[in-house]
């Protein structure tokens, strides 16, 4: 107990002399200056924020050339370029004859000859005819290029990688793998190259003794021959799904058919090629020319989706307008549409397959299909030699339907037929009669008028 109460007195001590006792920063901080709402501060005395870089700037170089930037990286394109540019982030450049100059963190060149005597802290990926890494080019890490000619001088501390026709490395020290794809590879001076050299079996190689590597390996590249089963089999491929295709529209629309039908000859045939043909230019115009309004962008994709449907449609429209006119024009026999349908897509793939004629078959059956689905889209309107063979077909239908009937029943037609010409004379003649009494009458009571005389002699004899 008498411990208990030694420790409770210092520590209650404690406790009331901290709250007895002012901070000595609260005493030399001294009391906050008032200040009145009501008066404005001058504006001289507001600092200004400074204000962000832009993001997105553009620069004009010349007639030829022009930098764009977004953000940290350069954009660098035009036709002969020479960039001196330093940008901490990506470097994009793009032309026909490429000299590079710049720092970046990151480059990529495309053109038709490149030069890069740049800088870039990390990766280089370049594509072009001709490349060449020169000798005071200075890479972080690794290269990837592709090209037909490559040309590397400069010394590389990472990882190689080219796939061209021609290879060429000069007096260069790599520090990592160099993987190789090429028909010709040329060592040049002394190469050194610290990792694995791999390169295909089939290239041609000159001045491999000049080269120190760590190892040295070739491999077999991967090469995948397309049998013909295979060909034949994506091929019956495509035609089932054509036919089951073009079996769903006949089901969907069951005037399909006969619009197919109607436009087998010669005449519809020119028609239906110049709609065809018509369709194939002005759709893509059409398209093009919506994409680049802000107003019509979604009629635009509307016209291509329409384009890309009639391009894969067309074959199946015009193999059942083929089959049509082998089995009915030329062969003169009755099929199902659906079986003409599938003789007519054979023959044009079996057609498409042959060398040299694949392009021409496959143009004519685009501009033909797209016609014909015009011409089944405008309708069933019929032509006046259409409407001919319909009616030499009706006629042929009604002699046959009266030459199948029964004997009595063309008994009982002819008495009828004669019964009725013997009303229309009869009542012909009773429409003659009337006349002949009339025109007889008149002449009698004439004749009566003009002779009294006679008759007064006559009675004057008698007498006698």
């Amino acid at each position: 107990m008498k411990l208990r109460k030694l420790l409770l007195i210092p520590i209650l001590s404690l406790a009331v002399a901290g709250l007895t006792i002012v901070p000595a920063w609260a005493v030399d901080a001294g009391a906050p200056v008032p200040t009145n709402l009501s008066e404005p501060t001058p504006t001289s005395e507001i600092a200004e924020p400074a204000l962000p870089a832009p993001t997105f700037s553009s620069e004009e170089i010349g007639n030829d050339a022009g930098i764009f930037w977004f953000g940290k990286n350069l954009l660098y394109a035009g036709n002969n370029v020479s960039v001196d540019q330093v940008s901490r982030g990506l470097l994009f450049a793009a032309g026909n004859n490429l000299k590079l100059n710049s720092q970046s963190e990151y480059a990529f060149i495309a053109g038709n000859t490149v030069t890069f005597d740049a800088a870039t802290e990390k990766d280089l990926f370049a594509a072009g005819k001709t490349i060449t890494i020169a000798k005071n080019a200075k890479v972080g890490r690794d290269v990837f290029a592709g090209a037909q000619t490559i040309s590397i001088e400069a010394d590389i501390p990472g990882d190689v990688s080219l796939a061209a026709k021609h290879v060429i490395l000069k007096d260069a020290t790599i520090k990592g793998n160099v993987n190789l794809g090429a028909e010709t590879i040329t060592f040049q001076g002394q190469v050194k190259i610290d990792g694995t050299l791999s390169y295909n079996d089939d290239a041609e190689v000159s001045g491999l003794t000049n080269v120190k590597c760590s190892k040295l390996e070739t491999y077999t590249p991967e090469t995948y021959t397309i049998t013909a089963g295979e060909i034949w089999l994506s091929k019956m491929m495509s035609v089932v799904g054509l036919f089951v295709t073009f079996a769903i529209i006949l089901l969907v629309f069951p005037r399909t058919n006969q619009a197919i039908a109607r436009e087998a000859n010669v005449q519809r045939f020119g028609i239906d090629l110049m709609f065809g043909f018509g369709f194939m230019i002005i759709v893509p115009l059409l398209s093009l020319l919506f994409l680049f309004s802000f107003f019509a962008i979604s009629t635009s994709i509307f016209l291509i989706g329409v384009y890309c449907l009639i391009f894969y449609l067309a074959k199946a429209f015009v193999g059942a307008w083929l089959g049509h006119v082998i089995v009915e024009k030329l062969c003169h026999c009755t099929l199902p549409m659906l079986v003409e349908a599938l003789i007519g897509i054979l023959l044009i793939t079996c057609a498409g397959m042959i060398p040299g004629f694949s392009f021409l078959v496959a143009t004519l059956t685009l501009i033909l299909g797209a016609g014909l689905i015009i011409a089944c889209l405008r309708g069933d309107k019929k032509s006046p030699e259409d409407k001919q063979v319909y009616f030499t077909n009706s006629e042929k239908s009604s002699s046959a339907e009266n030459a199948t009937t029964s004997p009595g029943s063309n008994q009982k037609k002819l008495t009828t037929k004669s019964a009725s010409r013997s009303t229309t004379r009869s009542a012909k003649t009773s429409s003659a009669k009337p006349a002949t009494k009339t025109t007889a009458k008149p002449t009698t009571k004439t004749a009566s008028k003009s002779s009294p005389k006679k008759t007064a002699t006559k009675a004057s004899k008698s007498k006698k």
